[in-house]
């Protein structure tokens, strides 16, 4: 699959671009922990869990990945 077809299009590259110099000073938290990235980190550009075509903003690598086998979905539940 490419990558614009997994949401990395070129849309997804221009948004993360422009989070980038921000990032890179350091003021930005991640989306998932809420904890600052550092200046020089790994960082994704997270969608949101249940709908992809939705940026939840920048993420740590770490957190962003570790996502893929436990997602954190909010369900009602079934009366």
């Amino acid at each position: 699959m490419s990558s614009s077809k997994r949401g990395y299009g070129a849309a997804h590259k221009k948004l993360r671009k422009a989070w980038a110099p921000r990032v890179a000073a350091g003021v930005i938290a991640c989306a998932r922990c809420g904890k600052l990235i550092a200046p020089g980190a790994e960082w994704d550009l997270g969608h949101d869990d249940c709908d992809r075509s939705r940026y939840v903003g920048p993420e740590h690598a770490r957190c962003n990945r570790a996502t893929a086998g436990r997602r954190n979905i909010v369900r009602s539940r079934v009366w």
